[in-house]
């Protein structure tokens, strides 16, 4: 059987990690959820100082200035900021984004502080070292596909506080890193039911994608439900505690890793290259959950940070047709 390579990065550890008006547009459509609503959201700014980096377009629009009484603050560098200051106070729950050249005299440290109710009155510890890993990783890895990929991952925890108050995050930055889920939200429901999010953040600008070379279609589509099934049984493969709840999603949704005839992946060194693919088995009597797809895009408009809810997708009304089961 062919071995599956690691998924992410490992977890990483959270020792020592450390409001604006800001709109949030929902302009997905999907007749099995209650969308289309606008939300606002209060936040903080910072800026940084001088770093001859490339300014990323993820970037707010050079000499965007947060609204007056928004509670958005920008500083010219982060690291120069008192110790009591909210920017360097982890045990506040803030949203803080760096971004070189924000100002474009300035430099690689400056940074966005936002303060939301939703972040600062959120019990949810996971999402909270979520954003604690994305300003660590703005700190440390300041390309511009870094910056535009940690954008996007604020951008999609901020929405899914919002659009889903109930869902909590089980998988996110602090855990992992690079292709493949980028997060993870679990709703416990009545009845015994939950609803587990797919979440896919992208940066200002960023697309979906899709694989030229591969097997069917709905695995080759980014966020498509063969997509999401080939990354979940990856990552059921790993050993790690944070691995956990792909299996755990699977068994809920009554889905067993299919098998081929020599008992590998179903679509084993696919083509004839090393790597392989993965399909599902479906058993409706099993299943006990629901699953959604979520889209988001992170943008910027005169209030701050927007994301935008693109898509949203019940993937379970697929299960019983799709060519991603076997």
């Amino acid at each position: 059987m062919a071995t599956t390579p690691p998924i992410g990065r490992p977890k990483r550890s959270t020792a020592g990690k450390r409001s604006f008006d800001d709109a949030f547009v929902d302009s997905s459509t999907i007749s099995t959820s209650v969308l289309n609503q606008r939300v606002t959201t209060a936040a903080r700014v910072i800026v940084k100082a001088p770093r001859t980096v490339g300014r990323s377009m993820s970037a707010p629009p050079i000499n965007w200035k947060p609204p007056s009484g928004s509670g958005q603050i920008i500083y010219p560098d982060v690291t120069s900021v008192p110790a009591t200051d909210d920017w360097k106070d982890r045990a506040k729950k803030r949203i803080r984004l760096v971004y070189p050249k924000l100002d474009p005299k300035g430099g690689s440290t400056q940074g966005i502080l936002i303060t939301d109710p939703v972040i600062t009155s959120s019990t949810d510890t996971e999402m909270l070292q979520h954003f604690e890993a994305i300003t660590d990783s703005m700190m440390a890895y300041q390309s511009s596909n870094q910056i535009t990929e940690a954008t996007g991952e604020a951008a999609a925890a901020l929405a899914m506080c919002k659009r889903f108050p109930n869902a909590r995050m089980q998988w996110g930055m602090h855990v992992h890193s690079g292709a493949g889920i980028d997060q993870i939200w679990k709703e416990d429901a009545a009845f015994g039911t939950c609803i587990y999010y797919i979440v896919e953040a992208k940066g200002v600008g960023a697309t979906l994608t899709y694989k030229t070379f591969g097997p069917p279609d709905e695995i080759k589509q980014q966020m498509s439900l063969g997509w999401i099934l080939d990354n979940l049984v990856r990552m059921s493969h790993q050993t790690g505690s944070e691995y956990a709840i792909a299996a755990e999603i699977l068994k809920a949704m009554g889905l067993t890793e299919a098998l081929n005839s020599s008992g590998g992946p179903f679509y084993e060194n696919f083509g004839g290259v090393s790597k392989s693919y993965y399909a599902c088995s479906y058993n409706p009597m099993k299943r006990t959950a629901s699953l959604i797809g979520v889209v988001i895009t992170a943008s910027w408009t005169p209030s701050g940070l927007t994301p935008i809810i693109s898509h949203v997708e019940d993937f379970g009304i697929k299960l019983a047709s799709s060519s991603a089961i076997v």
